[in-house]
């Protein structure tokens, strides 16, 4: 491993290269992130700044949905003067609805979920604090395109019930992979929080890098959740093994003083839940205990198995 020390910054060394750790993206403008969340796309994520883009069923909308029940171009989102976004029926056959019932125009706040036709399910989220991209990138892409940053933890509960309700009624399969990224709380107390904000930036681009287009990552305070559908136990260990390398391989230097970061990685797969059981807790649960159970052998592992597992506290 090469020593490395930039003016005194905290930078990254990655596979024993030093690379400036990224500055954290600021914008200018209020952002919506849109969630699907059920139907052929659910899991997917787009982020968008300002601007007026149009929902739909055509190769030519600006974010396509793959749903018989929708329109060609079915819903407009734009950006009022005052910074506010609206939702805009435009002339589609299944009609848009929000909280009360059917709409023509109505604006979107934080939380709200839009239904598109008969049964697609979209969420919303309006951010317009300094900084919201986060670690994300700003562009508007196709919902089939890759995350653009991991999803905040509110998105987490409703994702998971689609993604099980989903498998269960096409017989497929999906996992969970629970991440703790170990020496983080280190970096903070060794570097203070801006280095740990960036590292953390960096961090999740490294998780991002891994994943597949139907993955979906939500980010749980200091900890990260990966929802892999159509992935048994197996694969979601592998998949695991692939982050808990990468995220192995980056080092933070500064002031002369090195931390290392690892990933301690529990996994649980939907078929080891009883269907008696409160699905989504119990699906989590066992990926938790796992996750803990990793870090006590040690750290810098994944753990699929639960016997000497401990219980979170």
């Amino acid at each position: 491993m090469q020593d490395a020390k930039v003016g005194g910054a905290a930078v990254v060394l990655e596979r024993g290269k030093a690379v400036p750790v990224p500055p954290i993206p600021r914008d200018s403008e209020p952002r919506i992130t849109i969630t699907i969340l059920s139907g052929a796309n659910a899991g997917q994520v787009v982020a968008v700044g300002g601007g007026t883009f149009v929902i739909g069923n055509a190769a030519d909308a600006d974010v396509v949905v793959h749903d018989a029940g929708v329109s060609d171009h079915h819903v407009r989102v734009a950006l009022t003067a005052d910074g506010m976004f609206y939702a805009e029926d435009i002339g589609s056959s299944g009609g848009t609805f929000l909280r009360t019932g059917r709409i023509g125009l109505a604006l979107i706040r934080t939380g709200d979920r839009l239904q598109i036709g008969p049964s697609l399910q979209v969420g919303f989220e309006v951010d317009q604090s300094i900084g919201t991209a986060t670690c994300g990138r700003a562009t508007l892409s196709s919902v089939r395109g890759p995350p653009t940053r991991a999803y905040r933890r509110r998105f987490l509960a409703d994702r998971l019930w689609t993604a099980i309700a989903e498998a269960r009624a096409h017989a497929t399969q999906v996992s969970i992979l629970l991440i703790d990224v170990d020496g983080l709380a280190e970096v903070d107390d060794s570097f203070g929080p801006l280095a740990s904000d960036r590292a953390t930036c960096t961090i999740e681009e490294c998780i991002l890098a891994e994943l597949r287009s139907h993955d979906t990552l939500v980010r749980a305070g200091d900890r990260y959740v990966v929802l892999a559908v159509e992935t048994g136990l197996t694969e979601a260990v592998h998949l695991g093994e692939q982050i808990r390398r990468a995220i192995e391989g980056l080092v933070l230097i500064a002031d002369g003083r090195q931390v290392g970061v690892t990933a301690s990685i529990g996994v649980s797969a939907l078929a080891e839940v009883s269907t008696t059981d409160d699905a989504s807790y119990a699906f989590l649960r066992l990926a938790g205990n796992r996750m803990h159970r990793a870090k006590a052998l040690g750290r810098n592992r994944v753990c699929a198995f639960d016997e000497g597992c401990p219980r979170p506290k």
